[in-house]
């Protein structure tokens, strides 16, 4: 079997950034299941964030959680340079890395964990796109699809 790439491999060799987004968006009829099959997978290093009257899904890697959650519950705002963040809004879903991440064993958790979300039957995948910029830099597309298979090819 084929190594797969981290969803960031191409902000990484451009040295583009300093910040990595994948952002991917579904079809309304994966409503549902995008938010309850997240849930479910394991994803490893990361833990889910808990926000009062939520109606989106975050996870941050297992190094920021005390400080993100301080900033989310204003006991103590703080800037976080350095993350990994998932975050499922209605139909989107992104993936970033803050100042590239905490490096790539992070992106292959969370490449690995699309990739078993991207399993699901009911999930329909429409567009996604990597960008990279941030911290005055505009951001820039490097990688775009439409679809599951040209996720999958990008990743190959």
């Amino acid at each position: 079997m084929k190594a797969i790439k981290p969803w960031c491999w191409q902000a990484s060799q451009a040295q583009a950034g300093p910040d990595w987004i994948l952002q991917l968006q579904f079809t309304e009829a994966s409503r549902f299941a995008l938010q309850q099959v997240a849930k479910q997978l394991v994803l490893s290093g990361f833990s889910q964030i808990h926000k009062p009257n939520a109606t989106s899904y975050e996870w941050i890697d297992d190094s920021n959680v005390a400080a993100y959650q301080a900033n989310i519950d204003g006991t103590q705002a703080q800037n976080i340079w350095i993350y990994n963040h998932i975050q499922i809004q209605d139909l989107s879903l992104s993936v970033e890395a803050g100042y590239t991440g905490r490096g790539e064993a992070y992106s292959q958790v969370e490449t690995a964990w699309l990739l078993e979300l991207l399993k699901h039957p009911l999930l329909q995948l429409t567009q996604w796109q990597v960008l990279a910029g941030g911290n005055g830099y505009d951001y820039m597309t490097l990688q775009s699809g439409h679809d599951p298979r040209s996720l999958l090819a990008y990743l190959a």
